[in-house]
């Protein structure tokens, strides 16, 4: 009989309290190797948001050159603010055109993609 008890005991699955602290533990593990792929992708995403930021910086002061140069172009031509030729009108427009039609709409790009993130950051945070 205690043979048979013996063998009945080592058959037996063990108890449901061991079983459900084993998965805790396994749960605890796999969320922090979780949480901890998360901030190594978090961590990637700040640089990759920092390498954007630079390349934006280095584009808009290569823009600014570049507007400059034109400027300088049209101060330097024989022309005369009330009478510009067709070169330096074609480049002034050019200059306010960029001034005032692209910026609005980049802006309203921009702002469209801030107000949709908040909309994210809000239903993730629900």
């Amino acid at each position: 009989m205690k043979n048979f008890l013996k063998l009945i005991q080592q058959t037996q699955p063990d108890s449901p309290v061991i079983n459900q602290q084993e998965l805790n533990r396994r749960l605890r593990e796999n969320s922090l190797d979780d949480l901890e792929s998360l901030c190594a992708d978090f961590e990637h995403m700040r640089g990759v948001v920092r390498s954007v930021q630079r390349n934006y910086e280095a584009v808009l002061e290569e823009n600014q050159r570049l507007k400059s140069m034109l400027k300088d172009l049209v101060n330097s031509c024989y022309c005369w603010p009330g009478n510009r030729c067709d070169r330096c009108q074609r480049i002034l427009n050019t200059i306010l055109r960029e001034n005032t039609e692209e910026r609005s709409s980049s802006v309203s790009d921009h702002q469209e993609i801030i107000a949709k993130l908040r909309k994210r950051q809000a239903r993730m945070k629900a």
